[in-house]
């Protein structure tokens, strides 16, 4: 039988949880037990309160500590690592329990796999903070390149973007630098991250790196997120980025930012390499659709980069960015990840990226090892137990 003892929590408390998850009265009533959306609103008001059961399981499903509800007034949680996501000049305060949770869980992660970096013995990884803010741009871009491989002959022998993602990744990964990329929380794809939040964040060390890339944002622009968080790696600087694409490069806010943004750029499409491949008897728009389909970035940022390059003027370029910004913005397929559409990638393709194959090799040679026990191996990747157990499976097949 439930308990119906009534749990006398603050209203405001509950206002401030259902604002945090982004949802209305109607949708978070529809997420609890029998419940109506003017219940929600009496609720918020103070005209009724809920049953200790109802409040138990509303906390659940706002994501929050039961004990929360009935504090004096709603907490403020901060993020453990810098947020950069400063859009001209104000901070975005908005933390929704999936951004948190997302951030946390790597958070943890990286600490595990540090201290087993350690008891091995590791040393520091040498381009961990290599470089600073008063670095030379296109320095740190040629580091970038020669420590991964980038060399232009890739953008030719991998068929597309998706190659060119992954093998990027792969060459991060190789020098030790843990890569996850994902639309959700963890495996849970009922939790889905939103792009306008954050595109990724970059954890800092210099023996256990991690970079984050949100794969719910255009499937191109994934590239020059994971290209710009890794430059947060090697000028050593924590934090989460989600600057909006047609900014301009100058008007950036933030130092970090406005530096990673160019040192990507440089990396993606070097401006040498860049203004030999325009081609003035060539429309904009042919000129957009080759330069973008040849260094696999998407139109927005070959079109940014020309206008910081003074190709296209500033005026055109922002006419041009904002269509194109719109264009994506209504197409549902630009924005569906990995795997769902039909006929894409499987879960078990896409088990690696979302949990980091570095992450899961190491995970691995931990249960072999007896380091590890399988309940924490689970916990650690974000799956149920059969899904480790058919994981370890695969492995052996």
């Amino acid at each position: 039988m439930k308990d119906m003892t009534i749990a006398y929590v603050n209203p405001q408390v509950i206002k401030w949880a259902r604002e945090r998850a982004g949802l209305s009265t109607g949708e978070l009533a529809e997420m609890l037990s029998r419940l109506r959306p003017s219940d929600m609103v009496d609720w918020e008001s103070g005209k009724t309160q809920p049953t200790m059961a109802q409040a138990e399981e509303l906390a659940n499903k706002l994501k929050i500590p039961f004990l929360v509800l009935f504090k004096s007034s709603p907490p403020e949680i901060n993020l453990p690592i810098p947020d950069l996501r400063a859009m001209a000049g104000r901070k975005v305060t908005n933390l929704s329990p999936n951004f948190f949770d997302v951030v946390t869980d790597c958070l943890l992660k990286q600490r595990w796999y540090k201290m087993r970096l350690l008891e091995e013995g590791a040393e520091p990884l040498d381009f961990c903070g290599k470089f600073s803010l008063s670095s030379g741009v296109k320095t740190v871009a040629e580091d970038i390149v020669n420590r991964l491989g980038l060399e232009r002959a890739l953008r030719t022998e991998l068929g597309d973007w998706e190659s060119f993602l992954n093998h990027i990744a792969k060459m991060a990964e190789s020098v030790g630098i843990i890569v996850i990329r994902n639309s959700q929380v963890r495996f849970a794809s009922r939790r889905p991250l939103d792009p306008e939040e954050f595109r990724g964040f970059a954890l800092t060390d210099p023996i256990a790196p991690l970079v984050f890339v949100n794969t719910k944002d255009v499937p191109p622009a994934r590239i020059f997120t994971l290209v710009h968080e890794l430059v947060h790696i090697w000028i050593g600087k924590t934090g989460i980025s989600n600057t909006d694409p047609r900014t301009y490069i100058g008007e950036v806010p933030n130092d970090i930012e406005r530096f990673c943004n160019a040192v990507a750029a440089e990396v993606l499409m070097p401006e040498n390499e860049f203004r030999s491949s325009w081609r003035d008897d060539e429309s904009i728009y042919s000129n957009l659709s080759r330069i973008s389909r040849f260094f696999r970035v998407s139109v927005i940022a070959a079109l940014i980069r020309a206008r910081d390059t003074d190709i296209v003027s500033f005026s055109l370029a922002e006419q041009l960015i904002d269509a194109e910004y719109d264009k994506i913005q209504k197409s549902k397929e630009a924005f569906q990840e990995e795997g769902e559409e039909e006929g894409g990638p499987t879960f078990w393709t896409m088990f690696g990226p979302r949990a980091s194959r570095l992450l899961l090799s190491r995970v691995v040679r931990g249960l072999r090892d007896h380091k590890v026990t399988y309940l924490d191996a689970a916990s650690l990747i974000g799956v149920k137990l059969r899904t480790l157990d058919s994981y370890l499976a695969k492995l052996k097949a």
